[in-house]
Formats: structure tokens, sequence, C-alpha cells
């Protein structure tokens, strides 16, 4: 994306108070929501994997952090990029979507998906937030269990088979259990068990980020 002149302030630059003020251009707002793919973006960065649902509709669970969705009631519509909740009624685009989702706001937003897209921009005070965030949850991940792992997000092997084991179930479902899809999902638990065997943290973790392109690359071909 290149850098584009124009000029505006935003109303929601309020939010900064008595800090820099922030400019960017409409036009380059206007890109990072027409060119940053939602549901790419929802499975990068959320680590959700999206369930096909028809008439253009991707869906998962809730990222609302004041939403407890038991089922999946977010959905993402992936021609015209926005999304919406049927459960708490959030609706909106991406820079919407990441204000909501991870407490951000406005300007915070646009540094954060500028950050994703690869496009340099100030972003001091994101970065302050972001660290503070993590800080938060590693001293309560520490707090709840004694060790932490080498997993991705430091999550127990515990946590990491149940939320594995929810990824593969949904993609079975999704490939109408295709027998020689069942067989590769077989082999995948079959090697999470030797990993684990192992104690091989660096395999179950190259596994947990390489899978949801494989299960893409799956369901296009059945």
């Amino acid at each position: 994306m290149e850098y584009l002149v124009k000029k505006f302030y935003h109303s929601d630059f309020a939010d900064l108070n008595e800090t820099k003020r922030f400019q960017y251009s409409k036009a380059l707002i206007e890109q990072l929501i027409q060119d940053i793919n939602m549901s790419d973006f929802v499975e990068s960065e959320y680590d959700l994997m999206l369930e096909f649902s028809g008439n253009g509709w991707v869906r998962t669970n809730c990222l609302m952090p004041n939403h407890t969705d038991s089922s999946p009631s977010f959905g993402i519509n992936t021609e015209k990029n926005y999304y919406n909740c049927f459960g708490c009624g959030s609706t909106g685009n991406i820079i919407k979507l990441v204000q909501n989702a991870e407490g951000l706001n406005f300007v915070e937003a646009i540094q954060r998906l500028c950050q994703y897209s690869g496009i340099e921009t100030e972003t001091s005070d994101l970065e302050i937030k972001q660290v503070l965030r993590e800080l938060n949850s590693t001293i309560n991940e520490f707090l709840n269990r004694k060790a932490m792992t080498d997993l991705p997000g430091g999550m127990s092997e515990t946590r990491y088979l149940f939320s594995i084991t929810k990824r593969l179930k949904m993609f079975e479902q999704n490939s109408n259990y295709n027998p020689r899809d069942i067989r590769w999902v077989e082999k995948i638990y079959c090697k999470i068990d030797d990993y684990i065997l192992e104690g091989n943290h660096a395999k179950l973790s190259d596994l947990w980020k390489n899978l949801g392109v494989k299960i893409k690359e799956r369901l296009k071909n059945d």
C-alpha cells in the first residue's frame, strides 16, 4: 500500500485527550478497509477457524470480550468484508472489529492494521498498550498454572489438546466427514501423541501454526 497525501482528522481522535493527535489519509484508511481480508485476519490474528455457512458468510464464536458465545454466532460476509454478531449485535468493518475485539481506540486500530499490513507508522501509544496487555496476560497465566510452556500463547498441553481437537472436529464437520479427511485427521492425532511423548513443543507449535493453512487447502480440494 502506498502512502497518500490528503489528510483528515477523525472524531475518534478525541480519545487521545492531550496526547499527540495523529493524521492519516482518508484514502489510506479506506484502503485498509478494502484490502485486508477480514476472514484471513481473524484466522491469523485471533487463531480461530471459520466455518462456511453459505450465501457468502463464514462463522465462528464471537470475538467480543463481553460476549460469552456458546455457539458460533459471529459471521463475516466474505463478499462485502464486514462482520456481524447475531448474538450481541456487534457489527462493522475491519477497523471496528479491531476496536471492539481488542479494546483499542480508532487511531490505535489504524496503527494495529498498519502493523499487520507491513506499513510503517508511529505506534508508540499502541505498543505501550500491547505490552501492558501481554504483561497482564502473562501474569494471569502464571497465577493460573505452575509452569509456563513454549506452546502457542504459553498454553498448557491440556489446553493445547482441547483447542486443537476442537479445530479438527470442526474441520471434519465442514468436510462432511470425508473418509480421506478423517484419515488425515487421525494422522494428525498420531503426530500430536508422538510429539507430546517426546516433549517436543517446537513441533507441536509448528503443527498448530500450519494447521489453518492445511485445513483451508483440503477444504478447497474436497
